[in-house]
């Protein structure tokens, strides 16, 4: 946003805020400072500003984004406002891990830098690796592609960590791949790897290609793999550890089944599968909802777990709340299907469940009651992202071309993400997370592209007693941490800086200028 400066007694005029540009990153460039700023449009005062600017994160040569390999929602934006997830690269990719048969690369962006997080070691004959979760400390967690092959040629992966920049390979239980999920803020990481018994029934069955030994959940501590063994089965997995070191996951019980395959939406299962907490080497069955297949995927710090379960006859699954013992059916808006997806340290729990006809809502679950966040005008809507603030994102859509990243906040209604940036930008269509600071990470079209939504910073201006005399005084809101210019122009056409760029170390920052000509304006640029 910039400001007019206010004649004397006068009350600030506000004109429209500067559009923001395409990263520099986005075009394969690091730059010192990061400019998120295009030509200004033609503005007038008092003209609606756009309540964030946009950043576009950038390529690693290929055209699509990669958010949730396992299949669980993942944590792919934390609290300091760096991304990160998967992007296709410019190589070919033999064994088509993804529809376009390009590999693909973690990345890390951070402070207007996109890094190519590569690989454990280059494989010709598959070069693939994806984050799945990223911390407050910026330690990323995930999966590469490594120099062995499987016994039908197939690449094999193992749970690496990355840090710095820097690629660690976790280690298995002896098998020949593993897979990290989740990592908490204390450097300990969760998922799956595989021993050296022999099995072929796993929980995932088709990844791509079959195990030939054990899928045992895995705790990766200071440098050690620990099994957590599992709920009487041969196999299970992590899905996400707290602060507290508490675990979640999903475990093959002792129970066989029919030996046949069963389906409900997405999920299958040859035999039963339940929800488990691990904690000080403990295992906790979470109970069930009359089903025989359960999947947790999120705890928070109270020690809440949430997830979906299947109800009797395994036909349909309901989102569920399991807190000290006691496990809750969240229930839906009447039809039979839903899934809770995140969730904050209140335990107000987001996700999407499905109507009487079978449309899908967003909700939030609050206080015991689900509420319907409704939709863009659109079929369906879910939600993947809550913070502390309440606020929500997700996606509202109606087909493949029609999906609209959305914002819910302050009890509503849901607003459409591509109303509250400049006008220009490109379509944002899946709303992936939103930290405490409010920033947000949006997938476009067809998971083309992914990009940041920064709050737009706020300027205020009033007059001011300064040592040289009457002055004016500069309020600006910011977010802490980021990189900021103020910047002054007479004409809205050029601008020059107003002392040196600073770094934001509070939410609120003031700065006293002397009498400045009439018709001064300002604008604080967003570097980085």
């Amino acid at each position: 946003m910039f400001e007019r400066a206010p004649a004397s007694g006068s009350t600030p005029g506000r004109a429209r805020q500067t559009r923001l540009g395409k990263s520099a990153a986005a075009w394969g460039v690091s730059l010192a400072k990061l400019m998120v700023l295009s030509l200004l449009c033609a503005a007038s005062i008092g003209a609606a500003s756009p309540r964030y600017q946009v950043i576009d994160l950038g390529s690693l040569g290929g055209p699509r984004f990669y958010a949730f390999f396992s299949g669980v929602v993942c944590r792919l934006l934390n609290n300091n406002g760096t991304a990160t997830g998967g992007m296709d690269t410019s190589t070919s990719d033999p064994f088509c891990f993804n529809s376009d048969c390009l590999t693909s690369h973690a990345f890390e962006w951070t402070n207007g830098f996109l890094a190519d997080l590569g690989t454990l070691e280059h494989n010709d004959a598959g070069n693939f690796s994806q984050a799945s979760w990223i911390n407050d400390q910026n330690m990323i967690v995930g999966v590469s592609t490594y120099n062995a092959l499987g016994g039908s040629e197939e690449p094999l992966l193992k749970a690496v960590m990355w840090t710095n920049g820097q690629i660690v390979d976790l280690g298995t239980l002896g098998g020949n791949q593993s897979f990290a999920q989740s990592i908490n803020n204390h450097g300990q990481a969760v998922g799956w790897a595989l021993d050296l018994i022999t099995e072929t029934n796993n929980i995932w069955q088709d990844y791509p290609f079959p195990f030939g030994t054990r899928q045992r959940a895995t705790l990766w501590d200071k440098g050690v793999a620990i099994d957590l063994g599992t709920l009487g089965g041969p196999c299970a997995w992590a899905t996400d550890i707290n602060e507290n070191g508490q675990i979640i996951g999903q475990s093959l019980t002792s129970a066989l089944g029919d030996g046949t395959k069963h389906q409900i939406n997405d999920a299958f299962f040859y035999r039963p599968a339940a929800g488990f907490l691990w904690e000080n080497g403990a295992i906790t069955n979470l109970g069930n909802l009359g089903g025989t297949w359960a999947l947790p995927t999120r705890i928070n710090n109270q020690g809440q777990v949430i997830g979906h379960m299947s109800l009797a006859n395994d036909r349909s699954y309901h989102p569920f709340l399991w807190e000290k013992g006691m496990l809750r059916d969240l229930g839906t808006f009447g039809g039979e299907t839903g899934m809770a997806l995140a969730m904050n340290e209140s335990g107000e729990v987001v996700g999407g469940a499905a109507l009487a006809t079978e449309f899908w809502r967003a909700f939030l679950w609050k206080n015991g009651v689900m509420m319907n966040l409704g939709t863009l005008g659109q079929v369906h809507s879910r939600a993947l992202a809550v913070n502390s603030k309440t606020q929500i994102v997700g996606k509202s859509w109606t087909g493949s071309a029609d999906n609209r990243a959305f914002l819910w906040e302050n009890g509503g209604p849901m607003q459409d993400l591509n109303a509250l940036v400049p006008e220009g930008s490109a379509r944002l269509a899946d709303g992936m997370g939103i930290n405490e600071r409010g920033e947000i990470l949006c997938a476009g079209e067809n998971y083309e592209s992914a990009f940041l939504l920064i709050p737009a910073p706020h300027v205020t201006i009033r007059n001011s007693n300064t040592a040289s005399g009457q002055g004016i005084a500069i309020e600006m809101q910011v977010i802490p941490g980021r990189h900021y210019s103020l910047e002054a122009s007479a004409d809205l056409l050029s601008w020059t800086a107003l002392g040196t760029d600073f770094t934001a170390q509070t939410d609120t920052v003031t700065r006293e200028l002397a009498t400045v000509p009439g018709g001064q304006f300002y604008r604080l640029v967003v570097l980085r």
